[in-house]
């Protein structure tokens, strides 16, 4: 379901040259693949009915992993932001107090979203039977957040302050 975070996901990673691709579209490449722990964005009808062939998926990370990538979330100010749905391209998840599943804050990386077969996300999500899923309207929240990220318009021109 929309909301359900999946462990170890692998993600292929493209050669950082696209000389390296073949031309031929049917040709194979080599890649190499890391393993993500993601969050499902696609919605849970759409999932339940087989409507998509696949499912987008973002990463998340914990929060003192997340300052790590983006140096900005070391200042308070910066986090603040990200609680209040500020900071673009990031969202942030509460910790997480079940006995079985204590976390720490996670953040999910809108901007690193991607999708994997619909069939293989589907057969990850039902391992372990048991798995954390953002419930309503936690997961509502999410897909908001998702939403402000790729609906953002950027102005040519911006209208000057009244």
């Amino acid at each position: 379901m929309q909301g359900d975070l999946l462990q170890a996901v692998g993600v292929p990673i493209m050669p950082p040259d696209p000389g390296m691709l073949p031309e031929d579209e049917l040709a194979e490449v080599d890649m190499d693949v890391e393993y993500r722990d993601v969050v499902i964005l696609g919605q849970s009808c759409d999932l339940d009915r087989n409507k998509l062939e696949f499912v987008l998926v973002a990463p998340y990370v914990t929060l003192e992993t997340a300052k790590r990538i983006y140096p900005v979330l070391r200042s308070s100010e910066k986090r603040e932001a990200l609680r209040q749905g500020l900071q673009v391209g990031l969202h942030l998840l509460n910790a997480c107090e079940l006995p079985d599943f204590k976390m720490d804050f996670l953040v999910v990386l809108f901007q690193r979203a991607f999708t994997v077969p619909l069939d293989f996300g589907l057969v990850k999500a039902t391992q372990p039977a048991v798995r954390l899923r953002l419930l309503p309207p936690y997961r509502e929240h999410l897909a908001q957040g998702y939403a402000r990220f790729i609906m953002r318009v950027g102005l040519p021109v911006d209208i000057p302050r009244l």
